[in-house]
């Protein structure tokens, strides 16, 4: 938020009913895509999830204050014009097996709905993300310095996060043969032997399928997580494909959502976004901050998050970002 902002959201909170008054003020109708990722009391350094008392409270807090739909109908009332007042969705990237033993009995005992983007191949070989497997070394690792790409980087305590930030950007803009292969030799120079660590683990097609029973639904995130904008047209359209028809092949109902792999503004363009409307898909959602409105692109949804340890206070910052695009 903008100085302004902030300082209207820190008076406001201190008075009884502004967050229903600022969801009550007539505006343009808009509505809020939530981003989530992992939910579970582990407190990483490098990729902490929400704590599972604070998703309770989070959850129970947006039920009382918006109307929480699912992300697809969302998308078709916008395009119809016909947007409810207060509309939010919930998704969760990359499939994170927490997402059903943590998050799944708080959304079923509140009788909320999400959408979850899911990285096929991680599940099928029940393995981590490429991200993840960086995440967790630079976690465990106990080197003080690593050797990367001709660099030396440091690993002490007030050094270790800029230099996973190095090794994050480097990556991202590789070829996923080309960031494996590199993602093994910093493993090896980390000193991390392979396997999946507790806390990591991917959802199973079996909790999947129990989920879609219950009315969560799923989306394509690819099959590997690579940045789309850094590998070629051909990769991108086999990345967005074969994740989709994997998913329908689980559960045996047409995935029409998209997450593109990270979602910052150069991590989508024009080419992907036109390879994903043409492989079936109806909207497709970035990690680009902020709200939609009728005249938002369904190809380039804008997604929040519900930060902060307050969920009221949470919950006044979702109506302020609500009131403006």
């Amino acid at each position: 938020m903008e100085d302004g902002s902030k300082r209207i959201v820190s008076l406001a909170s201190r008075a009884p009913g502004v967050t229903r008054a600022l969801l009550g003020l007539t505006r343009p109708r808009r509505f809020l895509v939530l981003c989530y990722h992992r939910v579970n009391d582990d407190a990483h350094p490098f990729f902490t999830g929400t704590p599972v008392d604070l998703f309770r409270k989070q959850m129970e807090a947006l039920r009382r204050h918006f109307k929480v739909l699912p992300l697809t109908e969302l998308a078709e009332r916008a395009r119809r014009r016909d947007l409810p007042k207060n509309g939010v969705a919930l998704t969760f990237d990359d499939g994170y097996r927490d997402n059903y033993t943590n998050a799944f009995p708080v959304l079923r005992d509140l009788g909320l709905t999400a959408t979850i983007f899911l990285s096929t191949d991680a599940i099928d070989g029940n393995a981590l993300l490429w991200h993840d497997r960086v995440f967790d070394a630079f976690h465990r690792t106990r080197t003080t310095e690593a050797r990367f790409e001709n660099e030396n980087l440091p690993l002490g305590p007030a050094d270790r996060g800029a230099s996973l930030a190095i090794v994050l950007a480097r990556l991202r803009r590789s070829s996923p043969e080309d960031r494996d292969l590199r993602i093994e030799s910093l493993l090896e120079e980390l000193g991390i032997e392979p396997g999946v660590p507790g806390g990591w683990e991917k959802l199973s097609w079996q909790e999947v399928r129990e989920m879609a029973s219950h009315g969560i639904s799923f989306g394509a995130h690819t099959l590997d997580h690579p940045i789309l904008t850094f590998v070629g047209e051909e990769e991108a359209r086999r990345q967005i494909r074969e994740s989709k028809r994997r998913i329908e092949q689980e559960i045996g109902l047409p995935v029409t959502a998209f997450a593109y792999p990270n979602g910052s503004a150069g991590d989508f363009d024009g080419s992907t976004r036109k390879i994903v409307e043409e492989e079936g898909l109806s909207l497709a959602v970035t990690t680009v901050s902020g709200a939609n409105d009728v005249s938002t692109d369904p190809y380039s949804l804008r997604r929040t998050g519900m930060w902060g340890d307050d969920p009221q206070l949470s919950t006044l910052r979702l109506a302020w970002a609500r009131m403006s695009l």
